[in-house]
């Protein structure tokens, strides 16, 4: 539905990744599966909070979602597969 994952039924069937681990990011699954992900509801709807506009605090966890979001950003499927000590190549092949 959201094309990370392809499908074949049949006794050769199964799940396979439609692009390359490489190419498909924590950012982009997580995004598309949950939609706003943010820490804090503040941070993409201000207007959640009354006190948005003056709150000491909003600034730090902007700065905090935004190093979030760049970590998922640069973490790719393939990361996640070798720091599990499978090789995304050797994934991609079975």
């Amino acid at each position: 539905k959201f094309g990370f994952i392809r499908s074949r039924r049949g006794p050769h069937g199964g799940h396979v990744l439609a692009r390359p681990p490489e190419e498909v990011n924590l950012g982009m699954v997580i995004s598309t599966l949950e939609g706003n992900n943010s820490l804090l509801d503040c941070i993409q709807e201000p207007t959640e909070c009354t006190m948005a506009a003056g709150c000491g605090q909003r600034g730090i966890w902007q700065e905090v979602e935004a190093a979030v979001q760049s970590i998922l950003r640069r973490t790719t499927l393939a990361d996640l597969a070798n720091r599990q000590g499978f090789p995304a190549a050797q994934q991609a092949q079975n």
